[in-house]
C-alpha cells in the first residue's frame, strides 16, 4: 500500500472510530441544558456560580454562550450532530493543510497512535479544548482572538504574535462587541462581570485527581499528597521551561507554546493532548521515531480502559501511567529539537516576528 493511502486509511480509522462517539457528548450536552435554560428566561438566568461549586459548573465566556445558543434551537441529539459535524469538517480541513501525504508508514502510524484517544474524548466530551485547538491552528486572526476567550491561559501566546497583536485585539474587540449586539448593553456587561467573578471558582469544580487529567501537574497533585499550590507551581515551571524554549527555536515555536497550554494547568483533559501534536511533527520532521518514543506510545496507547481488566487500569491511573508516558514523549520531542545544537542557548532572545503557526510544520 503507498504511503499515501495508508496515512487516508489510518485517518478514516480515526475519523469513524472518533466520530462515533458523538451521541454522548457529555459537556456539550451541559453546556447545551444550561443555554437552553437561559435563553427560556430570555438570558436573564445567567448560569455562573456565585459560591459553592458542584462537577459540571459552566464556566464558558459569554463570547462562547453566545455562539453556542443557536444550537439550542435543535434537539440535543441534532445539536450533538451538528456540533460533531462541524468540528469534523475543521479537523478534515487542518488535517489537509498539517498532514503530509508523503510522511512514512511508521511516522503515520505514530501519530495514529498517540492522537486516537484525545481525538476520540474530543467527540466522546464535546469539551472546548478542541475548539481552542483548533482555533491556534488555523492561524486566521478572527480564530486566534476567539481563542483568548476560551481560555484565559491562551494570553501566554500574545508575546509571540509579533505583529499581529494590533490586529488581534481588534477582533477581540469584535467579538466583544458582538456580545454586546447579543445580550443588548446591561445584559452583556451583567454577564461579563458575572463571568469574570465565577473563574476564582473554577479550581473547585473538578478536583485533577479525576482520570482525564493526565498533565504534568495533574500528575503531581496526585504523588504529592493532593496540594493544588504544589500542582500550579509544577505547571508554572513546565510551561515556563516550554516558553523559554519557544525563545530559542522560532521556528519550532508554536510546537513548544501549545506544549506550554497543554502542560500550564492540572485541568488538561484527555483531549488536550492535541496541543502536543505540532511538537510531534517538529519530532517526526526530524527523523523517524526513536525506539524510546515507540515504547512510550505503545503504552500510552494499548494500555487503555475498555482493553484491561478493571483492577489492573486502577492500578495504572493511580500510578499515572498515562502521564508518565507523555511525559517521556515530551521530553524525546524536545531533545530532538535540539540534539546536535550546543550552543541552543544562545537561541533568539525575543521573537520578532508572529509564529503562530508557521507552514514549516506541514512539510516533512
Amino acid at each position: 500500500m503507498e504511503r499515501k493511502h495508508f496515512s487516508r486509511l489510518l485517518l478514516a480509522i480515526l475519523f469513524i472510530v472518533s466520530f462515533s462517539q458523538f451521541p454522548r457528548g457529555v459537556d456539550f450536552e451541559g453546556y447545551y441544558h444550561t443555554l437552553l435554560a437561559a435563553r427560556s428566561s430570555g438570558f436573564a438566568e445567567i448560569p455562573y456560580p456565585t459560591g459553592q461549586v458542584e462537577q459540571g459548573a459552566y464556566f464558558q465566556s459569554p463570547v462562547l454562550s453566545v455562539l453556542y445558543t443557536p444550537f439550542t434551537w435543535l434537539s440535543p441529539f441534532g445539536a450533538k450532530l451538528l456540533w460533531a459535524i462541524l468540528v469534523s469538517i475543521a479537523f478534515l480541513g487542518l488535517s489537509k493543510k498539517w498532514l503530509s501525504s508523503q510522511r512514512s508508514r511508521a511516522s503515520s502510524f505514530f501519530l495514529f497512535l498517540l492522537f486516537t484517544y484525545p481525538c476520540t474524548d474530543v467527540f466522546l466530551s464535546g469539551n472546548t479544548n478542541v475548539l481552542i485547538f483548533m482555533c491556534l491552528m488555523s492561524g486566521l486572526l478572527p480564530f486566534l482572538a476567539l481563542a483568548l476567550f476560551l481560555k484565559p491561559q491562551v494570553v501566554l501566546l500574545v508575546p509571540f504574535l509579533g505583529r499581529r497583536v494590533g490586529k488581534i485585539a481588534s477582533w477581540v474587540l469584535g467579538w466583544f462587541l458582538m456580545t454586546l449586539v447579543f445580550f443588548g448593553p446591561n445584559l452583556s456587561l451583567l454577564w461579563w462581570r458575572r463571568w469574570v467573578e465565577a473563574l476564582k471558582y473554577y479550581g473547585h469544580a473538578a478536583g485533577p485527581g479525576r482520570v482525564s487529567f493526565q498533565s504534568p501537574p495533574a500528575m503531581a497533585f496526585r504523588l504529592f499528597g493532593e496540594k493544588l499550590f504544589l500542582a500550579n507551581l509544577v505547571g508554572i515551571v513546565f510551561a515556563g521551561s516550554l516558553l523559554f524554549l519557544a525563545t530559542r527555536r522560532p521556528r519550532a515555536a508554536f510546537a513548544f507554546l501549545l506544549a506550554a497550554l497543554y502542560v500550564v494547568t492540572p485541568f488538561s483533559w484527555a483531549s488536550a493532548i492535541l496541543f502536543l501534536f505540532p511538537l510531534a511533527l517538529e519530532y517526526l520532521n526530524r527523523g523517524e521515531p526513536s525506539i524510546p518514543a515507540w515504547v512510550f506510545v505503545l503504552l500510552y496507547a494499548l494500555l487503555q480502559k475498555a482493553l484491561l481488566p478493571r483492577s489492573i487500569w486502577e492500578f495504572l491511573i493511580e500510578h499515572n501511567h498515562h502521564g508518565w508516558c507523555l511525559v517521556g514523549l515530551i521530553t524525546l520531542f524536545v531533545l530532538r529539537v535540539f540534539e546536535k545544537e550546543p550552543n541552543w542557548l544562545r537561541g533568539t532572545p525575543l521573537l520578532r516576528e508572529a509564529t503562530v503557526p508557521p507552514t514549516a510544520l506541514s512539510a516533512g
